[in-house]
């Protein structure tokens, strides 16, 4: 059986001791490709070079590491080996071993976690892993907590979408309490900015700021590691406020309690399809044109039971027509969020479809609702 391929890549450099110890670690397990930034691109977020060319240059160290340095950030680096420069998708990449952690909303501005990001875009199982430390005399635990991981992700595989962000506290593999799978936390960087002027007048900033972590619990990533637990939290880079499909979907089952019960079979249908639109956008479901068919016959179904609507009107009427209303102006904030998302990543069409002639069956529902109650609409 062949062993598996490791693209090991990191935000730290080339010439880092945690590549180094990343790499070690993976020659037990597999065979490690190293292409990382030629130089320091800590706190560069997912940012590509979209100016200059990237340069490629072969780098050898001692003990046998070797490997590929690029003049670009860590994405640069996911991207240009796994498009360009290997001749097969690797099996697995990890990104690391960064210097200092990266909990809370470190996450954001992190390089070595876009590196692993954009090996995720790119349809191959990643790894972030980083130590709790700025010093590099301690690497025993992280490399431990590489091999096992990258033997679970070997084997069992990740979700589609979902990569893993490992943080490992510094010190040695005997007083590490365990293993957590965290959720992140709201760990962040209080910034200060200290103003400064150089020999010849001129103003420069030097950014400083202390670590502000107001976690109790070590089911959150900061928290789980300061208690000498290796934190892993699976992290999605689908950045979709989904919350807006639950608030949708929250406020139709409201509008179902003020609705005769005659309407309760149409509103429920529309809440699992809601729950399958949230699906479609972060992993699979059985949303279909049907279900989009199904919404354009209901409008067609309430407009022939009304007079032709021949102005604007304000949201409101009834209380059933009122939630109508609200449920109308949430539905149309989703959807806009959705047009966003699929600028960026592919967002199945039906998703868009549905908020689409959801709204307008929203919109149509609530005049009928009115009507049904004998309420008249007020004009614009």
């Amino acid at each position: 059986m062949s062993r598996p391929k490791i693209l090991i890549t990191n935000d730290d450099g080339i010439f880092a001791p945690g590549i180094r110890a990343l790499w070690e670690a993976m020659r037990e397990i597999g065979d490690p490709i190293v292409i990382a930034p030629n130089t320091e691109q800590s706190a560069v977020g997912h940012a590509i070079t979209l100016t200059d060319p990237l340069r490629v240059i072969q780098v050898h160290r001692s003990g046998g590491f070797e490997g590929l340095a690029v003049s670009g950030t860590p994405s640069d680096c996911a991207k240009i080996a796994i498009k360009s420069i290997l001749d097969e998708k690797p099996d697995l990449l990890i990104s690391g071993i960064n210097s200092g952690s990266n909990v809370g909303t470190n996450i954001i501005y992190s390089g070595t976690i876009s590196a692993a990001t954009e090996g995720t875009m790119l349809g191959i199982p990643s790894i972030a892993i980083s130590l709790d430390s700025y010093k590099s005399d301690e690497f025993r635990a992280a490399k431990k907590a590489a091999i096992d991981l990258a033997h679970h992700v070997l084997y069992y595989g990740v979700s589609q979408g979902t990569l893993l962000n490992v943080n490992v506290p510094y010190c040695p593999p005997d007083e590490i309490k365990g293993v957590k799978i965290t959720r992140q936390g709201t760990q962040y960087f209080k910034d200060e900015f200290d103003k400064r002027t150089d020999p010849r007048g001129r103003t420069y900033y030097w950014m400083k700021g202390n670590v502000v972590d107001k976690d109790e619990s070590v089911d959150f990533d900061g928290k789980a590691v300061s208690e000498k637990y290796i934190s892993v939290t699976p992290i999605h880079f689908n950045v979709t406020n989904e919350s807006y499909m639950d608030e949708l979907n929250s406020h139709i089952g409201l509008l179902v309690a003020h609705v005769p019960a005659t309407h309760n079979s149409l509103l429920h249908d529309i809440q699992r399809s809601l729950f399958q639109a949230g699906f479609a956008i972060s992993a699979s479901s059985t949303l279909t044109p049907n279900d989009v068919e199904k919404l354009e016959s209901a409008i067609d179904s309430l407009t022939s039971q009304m007079p032709p609507n021949t102005s604007f009107v304000l949201p409101g009427g009834s209380k059933a027509a009122a939630q109508a209303h609200v449920c109308r102006a949430v539905c149309r904030r989703a959807e806009r969020s959705v047009i966003s998302l699929s600028k960026h990543y592919d967002v199945p069409e039906v998703v868009h479809a549905y908020l689409n002639r959801l709204s307008d069956f929203l919109f149509t529902f609530a005049r009928f609702l009115n009507i049904e109650a004998g309420v008249n609409e007020v004009p614009v």
